[in-house]
Order: C-alpha cells, then structure tokens, then sequence
C-alpha cells in the first residue's frame, strides 16, 4: 500500500512539474543574455543569448543531476 501511494505521488509531482516547464517554456521565448560573471554587468563580458526557457530547464536538469550525485555518493560512502 505504501508503495502505491508513493508511486501515486511521485507520479502527481511529476505532471505538475512537467505542466509547469511547459508553460514556462511557451510564455519565455524571448532572448536573454547570460552573463557568466554575474558582478560585472557594466562591460561587455561573456556572455550567452539563449532563449530564457532553456536556462530555466537547464537549471532544473542541473539540479536533478546534482541530486543524483549527491545520492550515489551518500550511498557510496555508507557502504
């Protein structure tokens, strides 16, 4: 039972999220420019035109690896 019920959850979070990234990808599709300093904005620096959804999906994907690291590691060390 409890099984199920996390799957049932796990399932919810991932079509609310899924849902959002959509949206958000439809209404951003304006260019953006990514300043790879971020304290230095009054020089032209490095800096990346990319739509402002692909930062936002991208931050997300960064964070889902980051996590998935962080688990192997944690359960790499335990053993």
């Amino acid at each position: 039972m409890a099984a199920f019920i996390f799957k049932t959850i796990a399932r919810l979070v991932f079509l609310v999220t899924a849902a959002l990234l959509v949206s958000l990808a439809v209404k951003n599709r304006q260019t953006v420019s990514f300043y790879f300093n971020p304290l230095n904005l009054t020089e032209n620096g490095p800096a990346l035109d990319v739509p402002l959804f692909v930062l936002l999906v991208g931050a997300v994907l960064l964070g889902v690896f980051l996590g998935i690291v962080s688990l192997g590691l944690d359960r790499f060390f335990r053993r």
